[in-house]
């Protein structure tokens, strides 16, 4: 950033860094050369002032001469997440996609299900006995829906998984995936709360 004074640089005191409700980040130093000055903002100081919700803050940085005058730019300081999918919530990266805290945007709790693909939703357990029955049965009973769109569930026996076709499939008694049936143990269907 370049800034003037009207007198010239040699007139220029110093700074601060704020956002937009006034709180400071810090003050600008100069490093001995006349005229230039900067600032080191961390992730700790980005969050001290309120934790960062969103991919970015807008900050100014304001410079004031010997004589009082002031000038002021303001910008956007973008945060991001190291993981894909990750959005900055509080002050931390979540994973709107997983995150059961923070599912969809941040704040949204799933309460009593999983967050999948950003969306709360329930994962109802069945067992051997789930075998020639649908997941829109077995959602229905647990007081859920099967939602055709975002379906997912699967079977399980002796380390082997295979998926459920759709919410009106009747479920295998056996999975073939390791060559020859295998009775399932277990099974999951994904329904919308």
């Amino acid at each position: 950033m370049v800034t003037a004074t009207p007198n010239g640089i040699a007139d220029l005191v110093g700074g601060t860094l704020v956002d937009d409700r006034e709180r400071a980040y810090g003050t600008f130093v100069s490093p001995g050369d006349e005229g230039s000055y900067s600032l080191e903002l961390t992730w700790d100081a980005l969050n001290r002032a309120e934790p960062l919700t969103g991919p970015s803050r807008r900050l100014t940085a304001r410079f004031f001469d010997q004589s009082g005058n002031t000038t002021a730019r303001s910008f956007e300081v973008r945060a991001q997440c190291q993981q894909e999918e990750s959005f900055t919530c509080n002050g931390t990266c979540r994973n709107l996609m997983r995150d059961t805290e923070n599912c969809g945007e941040c704040g949204v709790r799933c309460e009593d299900s999983r967050c999948i693909d950003g969306a709360c939703r329930a994962q109802v357990t069945f067992d051997e006995e789930g075998a020639g029955r649908t997941c829109a049965t077995i959602c229905v009973e647990a007081g859920f829906l099967c939602d055709p769109p975002n379906f997912s569930g699967f079977i399980n026996s002796g380390g082997c998984q295979e998926p459920i076709a759709n919410c009106d499939s009747p479920i295998a008694a056996a999975t073939s995936c390791v060559g020859f049936p295998q009775p399932i143990r277990s099974g999951f269907c994904v329904c919308e709360p």
